[in-house]
């Protein structure tokens, strides 16, 4: 077994914030390559095959996890419920 297997993803969702381009996409790739379904948040158009998008701009999102906690909800829970679980982000 090889170090990289040691690190692998299968099964797993992993969510990668500013993965559009540069250092986020190419860690976008390496987790996909590593076993991960892979889901991006960025503003950016997401180009990697098989990734899910999620194209917001972090400022909307951050005032909607604001809403969450003044209405008393709990944002993880709340992520879950509106994306699923990911073991890495």
């Amino acid at each position: 077994m090889s170090l990289f297997d040691a690190f692998r993803y299968d099964g797993k969702r992993v969510l990668v914030v500013g993965g559009a381009t540069g250092m986020g996409a190419a860690t976008a790739e390496l987790v996909q390559d590593a076993g991960a379904e892979v889901v991006v948040m960025d503003f950016a158009e997401v180009k990697l095959p098989g990734a899910k998008a999620i194209l917001d701009e972090v400022r909307e999102a951050a005032m909607r996890w604001a809403e969450f906690a003044a209405k008393g909800g709990v944002p993880e829970q709340d992520a879950r419920r509106l994306f699923g679980t990911f073991k890495a982000v």
